[in-house]
């Protein structure tokens, strides 16, 4: 019976155990580089490589678009990356939130039809410098490094065999002289419509500063409300 995929197992360098890798082929049979696992046992790697194929991300990527790759990607509750984020370090939902805002709002828009292995660094800097016309340069910038996040994870596991936004340089910030806002750009800011846009869906930063700018309360005494 034809396998798409096998594993077999690499003692590691600083523990006394073995990790699973799996082997997954193309659309020709081919056998792709091995990609680890992070399982210790055959049957949970082989139920992952099985998720893995199942879910369309692994095995012959070079047809496969953007757009449907990075689906779920930050997805609190089922993302392969951030269930593996949360086993390694801190990772909280509320910056998950925000990177998912940024895929959405800046980098799908352009990527999204593109085939993955399409994807070049000079298309990445022609996107990133045409971004930063349209939103502030800390926005390219955050979306930039989002973007970085998920091809290094690609070439992490097989699916690329380099990063091409891997030189990609950001773009130059320019500090803003500090100053007080006009009542158009308040109204523009708090707009509940400009929720995705502006706060990235963060409803509890929009909240906090609302309350600031409408009563003129200090941080501490926002922190300090209760029901």
């Amino acid at each position: 019976m034809y396998q798409p995929y096998t594993v077999h197992k690499r003692p590691t360098a600083k523990a006394k155990r073995s990790i699973y890798y799996c082997h997954f082929r193309d659309s020709q049979g081919n056998r792709l580089p091995a990609v680890s696992t992070g399982q210790t046992s055959k049957a949970a790697a082989m139920q992952w490589a099985k998720d893995q194929y199942a879910s369309g991300i692994s095995g012959d990527n070079s047809n496969i678009r953007f757009g449907e790759y990075v689906e779920g990607w930050f997805d609190w509750e089922s993302s392969p990356f951030i269930q593996r984020k949360l086993k390694r370090g801190d990772y909280s939902r509320t910056y998950a939130e925000q990177q998912n805002g940024l895929l959405k709002n800046h980098i799908l828009p352009y990527f999204e039809s593109m085939p993955l292995s399409g994807i070049t660094g000079d298309e990445i800097e022609k996107w990133v410098l045409g971004l930063s016309e349209q939103v502030s340069s800390a926005t390219a910038n955050r979306s930039l490094a989002v973007l970085k996040v998920i091809l290094k994870e690609a070439v992490r596991l097989g699916h690329l065999p380099s990063s091409p936004a891997s030189l990609v340089e950001q773009i130059r910030e320019r500090n803003r002289e500090a100053g007080i806002l006009t009542l158009e750009e308040i109204r523009t800011l708090f707009n509940p419509d400009h929720l995705s846009e502006i706060w990235i869906g963060n409803t509890i930063h929009y909240l906090l500063n609302a309350i600031a700018c409408t009563t003129g309360m200090r941080k501490g005494e926002i922190q300090a409300l209760r029901w």
